[in-house]
C-alpha cells in the first residue's frame, strides 16, 4: 500500500515543460500492480510492477487556457526499468 500511494503522490508531482507550454498531472487511474522487498546475498532488494492510466492537461502559461488534454497509459512502471 505504501509503494502504491507514493507512486501515485510522485506521478501527480509530475511536470513537463516544452517552449512556454506546462503539462500537468491531472489523475492517475487504475493502478494496479504489486510491490514487496526480498533478500538476495545479503542484500536488500525492492521489487514493483505497476500499470496505470494518467489524465494530464497542457497549459499555455501567458493565457492560462488549456490546450490540450487526454490520457495516457503506463504499462509498466517496475523495478527492472529505471
Amino acid at each position: 500500500d505504501w509503494c502504491r500511494d507514493r507512486l501515485e503522490t510522485r506521478i501527480k508531482e509530475t511536470t513537463a515543460k516544452v517552449g512556454d507550454f506546462v503539462a500537468t498531472v491531472k489523475g492517475v487511474e487504475n493502478m494496479t500492480g504489486e510491490a514487496s522487498v526480498a533478500i538476495a546475498s545479503g542484500k536488500k532488494r525492492y521489487i514493483f510492477d505497476f500499470h496505470c492510466k494518467i489524465k494530464f492537461e497542457i497549459r499555455d502559461p501567458k493565457t492560462d487556457d488549456i490546450i490540450a488534454s487526454g490520457s495516457l497509459k503506463l504499462p509498466d512502471i517496475c523495478s527492472t526499468h529505471h
